[in-house]
């Protein structure tokens, strides 16, 4: 069952960065942001920038060409990574406390440390475009614990008053479209939800890759993150 769908975005301290500066995506490997920098420890988004950024929408089509492309864009990203965050409480926390000015990174980030007092910004409109997900749940076959109890929470999380939550506090779209049709439109423009198609020509979605692609993606980040 989806539930919440977001993106993976180009992330900035506006105080520290002009929005003409992260018109592209490319500014991630700019050596002018060099120990400023935070990426996700995640094959899954890394790969997903470096495929934006050498105009790649659709990552199951990847060439060999293509990967080699990608993984040097990513190479050059490392050079400026202050830290690879691995939670949103890390990357809040990375920027927040003005460890780093340019992150890529989910919806709530930007959500929580604006919270927080911090003048952070997200840019979905960067000439490359974002990356989109969908999370969710699975109940597995013959599993063991109460079937009924799974489903009361499965119906719980899927109630329509959640997207209210969910978009506000979270900054992230709810699986159900009535639930989205019930959030204040006011909100919805603020996260950047009123108007869906305006920006959905730009993105990647993550949908599963071929297994010897992830598998090879999954090799070579690891490669990258320990400098080679």
């Amino acid at each position: 069952m989806p539930w919440d769908w977001g993106d993976t975005q180009l992330t900035y301290n506006s105080d520290k960065i002009a929005e003409k500066d992260v018109q592209s995506l490319k500014v991630f490997a700019d050596p002018k942001y060099k120990g400023r920098v935070s990426i996700g420890d995640n094959v899954d988004d890394a790969y997903a920038l470096a495929s934006l950024a050498i105009g790649l929408k659709d990552w199951t089509k990847m060439t060999d060409d293509q990967f080699k492309q990608a993984s040097d864009f990513l190479r050059q990203v490392h050079k400026n990574v202050r830290s690879y965050w691995t939670d949103t409480t890390d990357i809040v926390q990375l920027l927040s406390g003005g460890e780093v000015d340019l992150a890529w990174a989910w919806n709530d980030a930007t959500v929580q440390s604006v919270k927080a007092g911090v003048p952070i910004k997200s840019k979905k409109d960067t000439d490359e475009g974002i990356s989109t997900w969908v999370c969710g749940y699975v109940l597995l076959k013959d599993a063991p614990g109460n079937v009924d109890k799974a489903y009361d929470y499965l119906n719980a999380v899927n109630d329509p008053e959640v997207a209210k939550v969910l978009v506000k506090n979270w900054g992230y779209g709810q699986a159900n479209a009535k639930g989205m049709a019930g959030v204040d439109p006011a909100v919805l423009k603020e996260k950047g939800y009123d108007n869906v198609e305006k920006w959905v020509d730009k993105t990647l979605f993550q949908q599963p890759l071929p297994s010897e692609l992830k598998l090879k993606m999954i090799a070579e980040f690891e490669k990258i993150k320990a400098g080679y």
